[in-house]
């Protein structure tokens, strides 16, 4: 049998399993772990990325304006502009609301 002592969950764990067999599913454990961290940084990091660029092409179109008063083209940036806001909220939501690994 093979006793562990976690500090971090303060907890003993008991294994039937050989020594080597109990270290081995540590191991591989540990390194799934690291893969799923690693996994969550690239996707936290795009999506920041990605929300960052929406909140910039909000402000560039929210300044919009023209030489030719074309009022249409205007109102039509600046709608754009609010619903690239909108979007870079729901990303920036989605990636907050996200378990951490």
């Amino acid at each position: 049998h093979v006793w562990d002592v976690d500090p971090v969950a303060r907890a003993i764990t008991m294994s039937g399993a050989k020594v080597s067999a109990y270290e081995h599913a540590k191991a591989v454990a540990r390194d799934q772990q690291r893969a799923a961290y690693e996994a969550q940084q690239d996707r936290h990091k795009r999506l920041t990325a990605v929300a960052t660029k929406l909140r910039n092409a909000s402000a560039e179109g929210q300044r919009y304006s023209t030489k030719d008063h074309d009022l249409l083209l205007r109102d039509f940036k600046r709608d754009r502009a609010g619903r690239s806001g909108s979007k870079a909220k729901a990303i920036e939501t989605r990636s907050d609301g996200e378990a951490a690994v």
